[in-house]
């Protein structure tokens, strides 16, 4: 089941039982989701009708909407950007609360954050980590903090769905060091 279905079904389950704090977070997340699909679609529209335009040596209002496609659905990788976008924003809210003393509020945004995480894969420990990364910074031939550059982008495009990039990024300055 794709996220979309099952986001659907806990909605419809969460308005059975009223539970209303899980109810507004996947209504928040499905909003999310249909704003990142528009800003996909508008921005490969936006990239053909200047192709168009050019190759036919017109104005780009000359291409009408019925020229242009009507854009990819975002993919599963996409989706989940936008749901572990939506619990980075979540925790940044619940720490500033904690500064103004709004423990209250806090409390909601974690709230929120629990829910959200029940979307992401499973996150992998700080111990499962460590040898991966050790790994690959002997893959790259890395040795000390300023091969950083080379180390972070092979370990983000193989753990960042399956760890924070703060940790990952802490786990990677440690091997090095």
């Amino acid at each position: 089941m794709g996220l979309l279905e099952q986001l659907q079904q806990d909605l419809k389950e969460a308005m059975r039982s009223k539970e209303e704090p899980r109810l507004t977070t996947i209504r928040s997340l499905r909003a999310a989701l249909k704003n990142e699909e528009v800003t996909k679609r508008a921005q490969e529209r936006t990239k053909v009708q200047r192709q168009l335009a050019q190759e036919r040596g017109v104005n780009v209002d000359a291409i009408t909407a019925d020229e242009l496609p009507q854009g990819e659905p975002l993919t599963d990788a996409e989706m989940l950007q936008v749901v572990q976008r939506e619990v980075k924003k979540r925790q940044d809210a619940a720490e500033t609360f904690r500064k103004v003393g709004r423990e209250d509020a806090a409390a909601a945004e974690e709230a929120e954050i629990s829910v959200l995480k029940g979307y992401l894969p499973q996150q992998m420990s700080v111990e499962e980590l460590r040898p991966l990364i050790q790994g690959v910074v002997q893959e790259v031939g890395a040795t000390s903090k300023a091969d950083l550059k080379k180390v972070m982008p092979v370990v983000m495009a193989r753990f960042k769905d399956r760890a924070e990039g703060r940790v990952l990024n802490q786990l990677v300055q440690e091997a090095l060091s």
